[in-house]
């Protein structure tokens, strides 16, 4: 089960390491590009695709964990985050999504 977790996270990692420099490169994030987008559609899409980007990377060190926790050397590190970017990167995720589904998708801003 390990060998296979490593192999598949490793053959994902070049195609994701792709999509996320690209969506570096087109929001302006790469040093190579300077300039922001200005259609808001497409900085929402664009912030989308790195959010996903992001995620999968997450998803990818949690499956890596599995070895870590079949052999015992998995640590638990407790870090803060911001409740407010989180609930906005899923509304940046799923705001597409709902729109093509004909719902509204509303989040209320966090205090």
């Amino acid at each position: 089960r390990a060998k296979l977790i490593r192999v598949v996270m490793h053959d994902l990692r070049s195609p994701l390491l792709t999509i996320r420099n690209i969506g570096d490169f087109l929001s302006g994030q790469s040093p190579a590009r300077a300039a922001q987008l200005h259609d808001p559609a497409v900085a929402q899409h664009v912030r989308a695709l790195r959010i996903c980007a992001s995620t999968m990377e997450t998803i990818m060190s949690d499956m890596l964990d599995f070895e870590r926790i079949d052999s015992g050397r998995l640590v638990l590190v407790h870090r803060p985050f911001r409740l407010a970017e989180l609930v906005s990167g899923v509304e940046a995720v799923f705001a597409s999504q709902a729109a093509e589904k004909g719902v509204t998708l509303r989040v209320d801003p966090i205090p």
